[in-house]
């Protein structure tokens, strides 16, 4: 796998696949997304096809892709074969580029079968490291070590992600000192095929904010990332920037209905516009009326910018529909990852970042 500029950490739900699919093509040479396979609500092998063929579909199959079976849990296929084992077998099949992620809290029946899909003719495999905020270099070490020696594999082979998971505005020093650390003593630093920093600071959930009511949080891994990248320490390799879009980190409940909602990506912060539904399926009045604030701000990004920034401008024009979550989680992700793209674009150490020294 080379490297790419950006991974951003994605479920395998409509809405972001979708976001996928209308990148434009040089936007898409930019990214290699982690993609974290959502569990099965029925029959687990019609379920593992839909995904699969949805995922051809959109991302192609020239284009490489993480792929992280964590939610599949102990599902079986007819014939009990495990969910992940056929998840990955099906993608290799497809002659997609699929490349395993492993992390430590693994088994030992996991890691040997993604032991063996590298084998197959995987590209390479990923170790996703999950560390606290307060995380040491020896604690960070001792997991990436314990899971080379398990893996059998050599760091040339393997993507490296670390993973802070959710960061809040009280651990942003303590985040920012985590990662300068770790990285100025990461065990073998030069050799990783690519390494990858990912955290978020996007919430869990909106309920903090009222219908109709509007807020914003600040991209805290972002501001993180890009200080670390351009004044770090020189000894240290720059890694790769990685985040989760403009979701949270756990997977919502299978009931959960997500609530209406724009989501809006600017340069150090999200917008986050909260809305309500009629009884005829359409956001009422206030949502289309923050949207309009937007478009004819200074922040809006223009229609030009993405699937999303058109689609958003469409809305407000009364052209485009806004009845459904999954459309609007689609527009949030599609301007998010073209922004994002073109915001590494801009940034001098991008393109850099992630690759080992030469």
């Amino acid at each position: 796998m080379g490297p790419a500029a950006y991974v951003p950490v994605l479920k395998s739900r409509a809405g972001e696949l979708r976001a996928l699919s209308a990148l434009d093509s040089t936007t898409k040479q930019t990214i290699t997304p982690l993609i974290e396979f959502t569990p099965p609500q029925d029959d687990v092998e019609a379920h593992q096809l839909r995904k699969i063929d949805s995922l051809a579909s959109v991302w192609g199959r020239d284009q490489r892709i993480l792929a992280d079976y964590r939610y599949l849990n102990d599902a079986q296929v007819d014939g009990g074969v495990p969910a992940a084992r056929y998840l990955l077998e099906l993608m290799l099949d497809r002659r997609m580029r699929a490349v395993p992620v492993m992390d430590p809290s693994n088994d030992r029946a996991v890691i040997e079968m993604a032991r063996r899909i590298v084998s197959a003719g995987a590209e390479g495999c990923c170790y996703r490291i999950p560390l606290p905020m307060d995380a040491r270099p020896d604690h960070a070490n001792e997991r990436i070590v314990d899971l080379l020696k398990a893996s059998g594999l050599d760091p040339e082979q393997v993507d490296l992600v670390l993973d802070y998971g959710s960061v809040f505005g009280t651990q942003r020093l303590g985040y920012a000192r985590s990662i300068r650390n770790v990285l100025a003593e990461l065990v073998h630093a030069d050799k990783w095929r690519n390494l990858i920093l990912t955290a978020t600071a996007f919430p869990e959930t909106l309920k903090d904010i009222p219908p109709d009511g509007k807020s914003s949080f600040e991209r805290i891994e972002w501001q993180s990332w890009s200080s670390f990248a351009e004044s770090g320490p020189k000894t240290a390799r720059i890694p790769t920037f990685s985040d989760y879009a403009t979701a949270g980190v756990t997977l919502p409940h299978a009931k959960y209905r997500a609530a209406l909602a724009l989501r809006y990506t600017q340069d150090h912060e999200w917008l986050v516009f909260k809305g309500r539904v009629h009884s005829n399926g359409e956001p009422n009045f206030a949502f289309r009326r923050m949207c309009d604030e937007l478009t004819t701000s200074q922040g809006f990004s223009g229609p030009q910018a993405s699937w999303g920034d058109r689609y958003l401008a469409g809305y407000v024009d009364g052209k485009m529909a806004g009845s459904s979550s999954t459309v609007w989680r689609q527009v949030a992700t599609s301007h998010h990852l073209s922004f994002v793209a073109r915001q590494l674009a801009g940034t001098r150490l991008a393109a850099a970042s992630g690759q080992r020294s030469a």
